[in-house]
């Protein structure tokens, strides 16, 4: 068992100085009588891999792997009681602290450098049976879970010991799970964040503490303190302990130093959830706008046909660019292939928090140039976000004439989510691999913080693909194309304009988010919204060019 005192830690201290105040949240802490209980779990393993025999894939029970206590044990100071289970990986950890070293007992070997770590072992026992070393291979621990050797069998006790010496306290968990539910829950009160007071709906950051934070401080604010993530399994930790691999730990006391800086940042960032928690209060949507109904239908009847207008003449253009060039690339792969393409635009809005002159970004143009073979071609699809402020009946907001909108206004976003996310979860299952691509990152996280919007869940939504047994998150499924240090407009130039020296981008680029933020009773509102859904597409075409030029 060891510990971290926060006020030794003078430059991180200093760092965050601009969104962690360590008197102040010592005082909140010791005053309330409340902590935070870190849990990292792993599994214990029932079998082993073994070779021309068949592994019985029984259910295995949950391990503790790593667990900090993070409580003020006075009023101007922060402790972090921790221990890590002490398997080989940590050969003096081993040594020192499990029981099984005195019948199994590992060689340490030290360099100039330090102890070396990772799996110091010449066999595993496990259900009363040896296997030599070269029989398995290091990444089973994390896949099947820690062998009978490796186990301690006092580390679970002496965290429980630890949590009924304090008993007075009263823990807050991030999440609750089984383990937590069975073993901890009978012996002391605990709270948990996602199920108390965590926005689960009408927030685009979710999944962990770090993507919470989003919505209370400035990115930039928040670089440092996420500069070190947590472990999401701890079969991730197992996995940064395989010295075969590239970026693992190649040293004990190296692994122990960065476990406990990943340790005390995401004590931090729980610590300052906690601290916040009446701040995500406003994260909900109090007062819709109300609207002028035969103003909407026109401005819905009048974004039908300029919509249309747009897609006929860039289809009509993408059709022919393939026609004609369908030589100057590899056609027979590319008629095989089904693939998305996606670009998005988007715009400012203002955070509900009180006084935080503060924006985010939310999706308003999305447009998808999607390829389904020879027999049904291309095809284009426009998802805009249709505003309110163009049929909005309250004359006292200026919120349009800033170039943002409200937070409450995003209310009558849902139908943009819906038909968006409608449709990639048709193309998901209607094709085998099929494929999505944008020209950077930014696009297709800007989708799924749509889709984190309006689940009602702290998760991001994962999505199901044609016979493939694994869901998996927008952002697993996209692919980025982006070349580092080049812009799109680079891409233009350098890439597709060598490749087909007879294309010319329709028309030059221009602020989207300005004509977007056109009125509609405008005199130019129509040939604006039309400027901006070209843009928009014609960056998308750009995208769908590059990615023929990369992979076909």
């Amino acid at each position: 068992m060891n510990s971290i005192v926060l006020k030794n830690q003078d430059i991180l201290i200093k760092k965050l100085g601009k969104i962690f105040k360590l008197k102040k949240i010592s005082k909140f802490l010791y005053k309330k009588k409340i902590g935070i209980f870190i849990l990292l779990l792993h599994i214990k393993a029932k079998d082993w891999p073994w070779k021309n025999q068949t592994l019985n894939n029984d259910p295995v029970k949950e391990i503790p792997l790593l667990w900090g206590i993070v409580y003020a044990p006075t009023i101007k100071n922060i402790e972090i009681v921790y221990s890590i289970h002490p398997i080989k990986c940590f050969p003096t950890n081993y040594e020192n602290r499990n029981q099984n070293s005195k019948k199994n007992s590992i060689v340490i070997e030290k360099n100039d450098l330090g102890t070396l770590g990772g799996c110091a072992r010449y066999y595993i026992e496990q259900s009363d049976r040896k296997y030599d070393i070269f029989e398995k291979n290091p990444l089973y621990c994390s896949i099947f879970g820690l062998p009978d050797d490796c186990f301690s069998l006092d580390f679970e006790q002496k965290m429980l010991e630890k949590l009924k010496n304090l008993k007075e306290i009263t823990f807050w968990c991030y999440d609750k799970n089984e383990y937590i539910s069975k073993k901890i829950e009978p012996l002391l009160k605990l709270n948990y964040m996602k199920q108390k007071f965590l926005p689960s709906v009408y927030f685009p950051f979710v999944d962990s503490p770090s993507k919470f934070l989003r919505g209370l401080f400035k990115a930039k604010d928040l670089s440092f303190l996420n500069s070190e993530p947590w472990f999401n399994q701890g079969y991730e930790l197992i996995k940064k302990m395989d010295t075969t691999k590239e970026n693992s730990y190649r040293y004990e006391e190296e692994a122990i130093y960065f476990i406990k800086k990943k340790l005390v940042f995401e004590a931090i960032r729980e610590l300052l959830l906690l601290y916040n928690k009446s701040s995500f209060k406003s994260f909900k949507i109090e007062k819709t706008p109300k609207l002028i109904n035969n103003k909407k239908e026109k401005f819905e009847k009048n974004l039908f046909y300029l919509k249309n207008k747009v897609i006929r003449d860039r289809k009509n253009n993408i059709d022919n660019f393939i026609k004609y060039n369908k030589n100057n690339f590899d056609f027979e792969k590319f008629k095989r292939s089904r693939f998305l393409v996606i670009d998005v635009e988007y715009i400012h809005v203002e955070y509900p928090k009180k006084n935080s002159n503060r924006t985010f970004n939310f999706p308003s143009i999305i447009t998808n140039i999607i390829w389904q073979g020879v027999r049904n071609g291309i095809d284009i699809i426009i998802n805009v976000l249709k505003l309110p402020c163009h049929f909005c009946i309250e004359k006292d907001c200026d919120a349009f004439q800033k170039k943002i909108i409200k937070f409450d206004c995003l209310a009558y976003a849902d139908n943009l989510y819906e038909k968006q996310i409608k449709f990639l979860n048709n193309m998901l299952i209607r094709y085998e691999g099929f494929k999505m691509y944008s020209y950077g990152k930014s696009d297709f996280f800007q989708i799924e913080q749509l889709t984190n919007f309006f689940t009602n869940s702290c998760e991001s939504p994962e999505f199901q693909r044609k016979n493939r047994k694994r869901d998996k998150r927008l952002i697993e499924i996209f692919e980025d194309l982006a070349i580092k240090g080049k812009s799109l407009n680079d891409v233009e130039n350098d890439e597709i304009k060598k490749r087909f020296p007879t294309w010319r981008r329709k028309k030059s680029k221009i602020n989207v988010n300005s004509r977007f933020m056109t009125r509609f009773n405008s005199r130019n509102w129509d040939l604006r919204y039309k400027e901006a859904l070209e843009a928009c597409l014609d960056d998308t075409i750009s995208a769908f060019l590059f990615l023929i030029t990369q992979q076909f």
